[in-house]
């Protein structure tokens, strides 16, 4: 029980740590609670949402409780859009629509991949920050060694994490990467997307970024690993939370 709880909510560690490693890349920017509580609980119902209507995916016992603070993460989030509509209204809605169209999208080889990045991509740099997606600034600061390293990491995290449902894919016809390309190869693009973020991070001088990016190099070739169906996507998680912890254990940055 205490393992299904960190499936749920590992993620919203991540995204505020990630959030929080990209952070000095993006300049002397001022940071926005409510952006950053729109975040957390968008992630939070995205994540919990998705394995709750799922049958078999929680133990009965959780379900009530965890519906319960679903429905108050969508009134905080809520809250917090129309507090800040003009900026957040936007970026709440396209991030939105990425969630829903997340089912569709798996069925597509690198659709799934693109979307996923891309929601975090958005969601780590411009809802925590007072940023405008209007602002040609925002766009350069998006494309910043930092924020690209984070973005490379999450895209070889959602990949590894396909390697659970390879075989049902396969027989499914469903185009996930590792179902399209075989374990060789997914081992291959997982690394150099990977490896591609150790030297952004580097670039961006970020070691909380860098361990992150360090953190998925060495899951890539752990195909049995992170295939598991409760590990493998932990494993995935906690690489992506290291950000955080790093920052808040030792100061990190």
């Amino acid at each position: 029980m205490l393992l299904t709880l960190l499936h749920f909510w590992l993620p919203v560690l991540s995204v505020l740590g990630l959030a929080a490693a990209v952070a000095p890349s993006l300049g002397p920017v001022q940071s926005a609670p409510l952006g950053a509580l729109v975040l957390a609980c968008g992630v939070l119902v995205v994540y919990s949402g998705e394995r709750l209507v799922e049958p078999g995916r929680v133990p009965r016992p959780l379900r009530g409780p965890l519906w319960a603070v679903v429905g108050a993460a969508v009134v905080i989030a809520l809250w917090c859009t129309w507090q800040t509509p003009r900026r957040l209204l936007p970026v709440a809605l396209l991030l939105g629509m990425l969630s829903v169209g997340y089912e569709l999208a798996k069925r597509h080889p690198l659709a799934k991949t693109c979307s996923l990045t891309c929601a975090w991509w958005l969601g780590c740099t411009v809802l925590p920050f007072e940023l405008s997606l209007e602002s040609w600034q925002t766009w350069r600061l998006l494309c910043a060694p930092g924020p690209l390293s984070m973005a490379l990491s999450v895209a070889a995290g959602a990949i590894l994490c396909d390697h659970k449902d390879t075989n049902a894919d396969q027989m499914t016809g469903v185009r996930s990467v590792p179902a399209v390309l075989g374990t060789d190869l997914t081992i291959f693009l997982t690394s150099l997307l990977s490896f591609g973020a150790v030297w952004l991070a580097i670039q961006a001088g970020g070691t909380a970024l860098c361990l992150c990016a360090f953190s998925m190099l060495t899951l890539s070739p752990l195909v049995r690993l992170v295939a598991q169906p409760l590990w493998g996507p932990l494993l995935v998680d906690a690489a992506l939370a290291v950000p955080g912890l790093a920052m808040w254990w030792f100061g990190a940055y």
